[in-house]
């Protein structure tokens, strides 16, 4: 199975979309990471990270995720992890990485500055 990272900006370049598809692992995390931080250094304030279209992820993904949290975080802005399913979903859950990753109650991902967290 191919994967791939693919970027999208909304909101006149304030919202970075990142949409992971296929398998993501360590083979795979080096164009990533190199995606999530480009997205951090850019002036976004919110990146959103779909994975409905991931069918794998492992540990590596996590902490490329939780880095890119981090970045964001301490620049005041917003890393969202949205659409998680299957094992993917099951991994964040286990982890904990749900409660700070993933999408709150009321989150709009078609509006995320207006959702807030």
């Amino acid at each position: 199975m191919t994967s791939s990272v693919s970027v999208s900006h909304s909101d006149g370049g304030r919202v970075a979309r990142v949409v992971l598809v296929g398998e993501h692992d360590v083979v795979t995390a080096h164009e990533l990471s190199r995606t999530l931080v480009e997205c951090c250094a850019a002036p976004v304030e919110v990146v959103l990270v779909d994975v409905a279209r991931c069918t794998f992820a492992d540990s590596t993904v996590l902490g490329a995720l939780v880095g890119s949290y981090k970045r964001m975080t301490a620049r005041d802005g917003q890393l969202v992890v949205i659409n998680a399913c299957g094992s993917l979903e099951k991994l964040l859950a286990i982890t904990n990485l749900d409660e700070i990753l993933c999408a709150p109650d009321g989150f709009n991902p078609q509006d995320p500055l207006a959702s807030g967290r």
